[in-house]
């Protein structure tokens, strides 16, 4: 259970007993990781048929123009303390293969317990950032609980779009834009209850660092819109393949294994075919291409803020 197909180890690192924490992987990715500037994580909850392990972590990297998952890390909970144990086992790892893992840029889910901990252990020398498609995806699910995804009102669709995209637009900008939205959004008491969510849960940072603008902004990230396909992928495969399957520990982890394979085919399949990496599906290429050409016809100031915002609509 713990080697893979061809006999090497798959544990990379461990610690704790009822608090275990184990961190998951090969040799030969886990050090790819390390050698990253700019990694990806992803937290999920993990329902197995023991309950020693209840979330799941993801590492990832961009191998030519795709993201590819490199290692992976089982917890007891998602609580800050697990997290800084994760991180600890991680450079463990790393100081066993004379290598740091060090990277200058990191981009999580919304799991905020993960923040405090990245800070403990890196201090202030990591810049963190919410990724996109979590930001987003928190917007939509909260419009569907409040049943605005089923409103056929395309100011409704519209001013909801402009929500998830806020994202994209200069940081100093937000605050003016997010007024303009609320004063051109349809009267509807749903529609207020999302505006009011997003008010409380983005836009006032009370204080607290997971909630800064700084963190969930990415008008100066690059490859934003690559990012989105690996995480889709992934959420489906939890809830689809995993948290309806009642699987063992070992059975999870021969699925890991079986996936870490598959990765590392498919990255020598390509490599073979040319010396550039590039998976990234059709749809969302085009849709990289819309935001760029947006990006650009309001950096030349051919179109205003909101202009720009409703371009990439």
């Amino acid at each position: 259970m713990y080697t893979t197909n061809d006999e090497k180890d798959f544990v990379l690192g461990y610690g704790g007993h009822i608090d275990r924490v184990v961190l998951l992987g090969t040799k030969e990715f886990f050090q790819k990781l390390c050698t990253e500037n700019i990694i990806f994580m992803d937290s999920f909850k993990i329902n197995l048929e023991c309950k020693l392990f209840n979330y799941l972590c993801t590492f990832h990297c961009f191998v030519g123009e795709k993201i590819i998952t490199m290692t992976y890390a089982l917890l007891y909970d998602n609580s800050k303390e697990a997290y800084s144990k994760m991180f600890q086992i991680i450079r463990f790892a790393a100081n066993n293969f004379k290598m740091k893992f060090n990277p200058s840029n990191i981009c999580i889910d919304m799991n905020f317990n993960l923040i405090p901990a990245i800070e403990e252990i890196f201090m202030e020398e990591i810049i963190i950032k919410m990724s996109l498609y979590h930001y987003a995806n928190s917007i939509c699910y909260k419009a569907n609980s409040l049943g605005l995804s089923q409103n056929d009102d395309f100011n409704i669709k519209k001013t909801i779009r402009r929500m998830c995209l806020l994202a994209l637009i200069p940081v100093e900008q937000i605050d003016d834009i997010w007024i303009k939205i609320k004063e051109e959004a349809p009267q509807n008491e749903n529609l207020s209850e999302l505006i009011s969510y997003i008010t409380e849960t983005f836009m006032i940072p009370n204080g607290r660092r997971e909630f800064d603008k700084t963190v969930w902004n990415h008008y100066n990230t690059e490859n934003i819109i690559k990012t989105i396909n690996l995480q889709t992928g992934w959420n489906d495969f939890i809830d689809e393949d995993i948290n309806k399957s009642d699987l063992s520990i070992k059975g999870f982890i021969l699925i890991l294994k079986n996936k870490n394979l598959a990765f590392k085919m498919e990255i020598n399949t390509n490599q073979k075919k040319s010396n550039e990496f590039s998976s990234v599906p059709r749809q969302f290429k085009t849709l990289e291409e819309q935001v760029k050409q947006a990006k650009e016809r309001f950096e030349n100031g051919t179109t205003s803020t909101i202009e720009y915002l409703d371009e990439m609509i």
